[in-house]
């Protein structure tokens, strides 16, 4: 299968980033894409980024800390109709593929991993988060709102399981200039599946894929317990699949977690 990258300065994306607006605070990018959508006829690849958000928002309801101005915080517009409800995670294995690969310019790529079901990691700490919002019509996606995360420039009050470029790399990066190389992956990948090429995405997710092959401890939601397995891999419908001393189990998104 084949790694996806673009020429760093020569390439621009074709049709994000077309309409972009920069907002110096907003709540959320999410939120403030979904009422701009709903105002404006607005077309696919339309995104916003803002230096600082007030209630940054992240996977099962958890806020997305950072400081202002020190780290990208945008959302984009999409408009999957080609893909059913049921293969949403599709969107989510793409997307979480484009981030990792504008994150592994910088760094060593075989240190930059996926956490399931599409947190960035650069080793065992977190750079990364992605909420990605879809709207359902009839048996069609008709649009998502993809909102993305990454620590930046932040170097004081990241929480111990988390990182930035700065602090690994020891430099400073001009945000504004980052932007359309992130796009720029976001789009190459996307084109994938708009294409149904589906085995080069599942390929580079599952080698990419935090944990894989690896002991790991996990929580149970549901029991309010602890144990021990190996992640296998992942359903076509997001589920982890993990091989525990009771054989392999099957967990959704609300089920399970990574300690």
């Amino acid at each position: 299968f084949l790694e996806i990258q673009a020429g760093f300065e020569s390439q621009m994306p074709q049709f994000i980033d077309k309409i972009c607006l920069e907002k110096e605070q907003v709540d959320s990018t999410n939120s403030f894409l979904q009422s701009w959508a709903a105002r404006d006829s607005l077309p696919e690849g339309a995104a916003v980024w803002a230096h600082h958000q007030t209630e940054g928002r992240g996977q099962r309801g958890t806020n997305w800390q950072s400081n202002a101005g020190e780290n990208i915080l945008t959302s984009v517009l999409l408009f999957p109709n080609f893909l059913k409800p049921e293969s949403q995670f599709w969107l989510s294995k793409t997307i979480a593929i484009g981030v990792r690969n504008f994150i592994s310019r910088f760094l060593t790529s075989e240190d930059v991993y996926i956490k399931w079901p599409n947190d960035i990691y650069v080793k065992n700490k977190k750079i990364a988060g992605i909420l990605i919002e879809n709207s359902i019509q009839f048996s069609s996606i008709k649009n998502s709102i993809i909102g993305i995360g990454i620590n930046i420039n932040q170097n004081e009050t990241l929480l111990p399981s988390a990182t930035s470029l700065k602090n690994i790399t020891n430099q400073n990066y001009n945000l504004k200039h980052l932007l359309p190389t992130l796009y720029m992956e976001l789009e190459t990948i996307y084109l994938q599946l708009a294409n149904n090429n589906l085995e080069i995405i599942e390929a580079f997710y599952q080698q990419h894929l935090y944990g894989k092959g690896l002991q790991m401890g996990f929580y149970n939601h549901i029991l309010q317990t602890s144990f021990t397995g190996e992640i296998t891999g992942t359903t076509n419908t997001g589920a982890l699949c993990i091989n525990t001393q009771n054989g392999l189990q099957i967990f959704d998104l609300k089920q399970v977690s990574l300690l």
